[in-house]
């Protein structure tokens, strides 16, 4: 009797992003520490991610756009209110502890550390 084969399991591919995009989103420290935050939830909305007080709501908004442009984060309608949006970090985006102690994330150009 022929066996049949396991479906492959998925691949999240590397992020293939312009690097001039992400290190201009990277450049301004609200969007680096928003990216930061992210990485910890893996989704939230814009008034979830100002909620550390550091940048008010509208400029919170400005940042998350600047970082959907640059390919690091996703919008999509929040399922609870449909008048929000719920932003999320791109899944091969994943932050963890290196042997010093610090967070760090592999953005494909560059790795960004924290903490």
């Amino acid at each position: 009797m022929p066996v049949t084969p396991e479906p492959p399991v998925p691949v999240v591919a590397k992020l293939a992003l312009d690097a001039d995009k992400i290190y201009f989103a990277l450049g301004h420290p609200g969007r680096r520490r928003l990216l930061e935050s992210l990485s910890q939830r893996r989704s939230c909305t814009a008034a979830e991610a100002g909620s550390g007080g550091r940048l008010k709501r509208d400029s919170t908004s400005k940042q998350i756009q600047e970082l959907v442009e640059a390919g690091l984060m996703t919008m999509a309608a929040d399922e609870a209110d449909a008048c929000r949006q719920r932003h999320t970090s791109h899944p091969s985006l994943t932050a963890a502890k290196n042997t010093a102690g610090q967070w760090e994330m592999d953005l494909g150009c560059c790795v960004m550390c924290w903490g």
